[in-house]
């Protein structure tokens, strides 16, 4: 699961390199293929092929640098160009049929907080930013987000929920506050230092 070939993008072999915080900056990073200007279109039957657009572009965006999510975590103010962003992807992630199964993600802990099985639910629970995640099958492509001291989390969707699969097929989003205490609950297996969330 650790090992990273050649298929995986160069951004994820980088990332393996230097970190995840190494791709978090207070504007996106130069774009990568072609991306459309940004902005949200209320849906319906007339404009529902241009919002399919949108919800790809800014997944296009969030996907080389989701420096969106710092700003909602830290609850600090986003740009307008932010704020359509959110809004699309928001609109991806409920146009998305219910899914299930088990996704991968790969936490890399934040500065003087570490993650151990104390400090886990800060992670997991009323995440005010999206979370990301692997299928199963793709767990590689979260390993290489858990960086030094980081930890990966399997979460185990028995009862379906809605989510934005991105077309790469490596990618799986859920939204904000998607996953809370009062839902779902956290094991810790100290054998293979992984964590499983799964649904009460």
């Amino acid at each position: 699961m650790s090992i990273v070939t050649n298929v995986i993008p160069k951004m994820y072999r980088y990332l393996k390199t230097v970190g995840k915080s190494a791709l978090v900056a207070d504007k996106p990073v130069k774009k990568i293929g072609e991306v459309h200007s940004l902005f949200y279109i209320k849906p319906s039957q007339q404009n529902i092929e241009i919002l399919d657009k949108q919800i790809k572009s800014a997944y296009r965006e969030y996907s080389i640098s989701p420096y969106i999510n710092e700003y909602l975590r830290q609850g600090n103010p986003i740009s307008p160009k932010a704020n359509e962003l959110w809004l699309n992807l928001k609109e991806g992630i409920n146009r998305s049929e219910k899914i299930k199964g088990i996704f991968v993600r790969g936490l890399t802990p934040r500065k003087n907080h570490p993650i151990n099985p104390e400090t886990i639910g800060e992670y997991i629970f009323n995440n005010k930013g999206f979370t990301s995640t692997a299928p199963l099958d793709k767990a590689h492509y979260a390993n290489a987000f858990a960086g030094y001291k980081g930890a990966l989390v399997s979460f185990e969707i028995s009862k379906p929920m809605k989510a934005y699969k991105a077309d790469n097929g490596y990618e799986v989003i859920f939204d904000a506050n998607a996953f809370t205490p009062d839902k779902f609950k956290i094991l810790y297996n100290e054998k293979i230092d992984e964590y499983r969330v799964i649904q009460k």
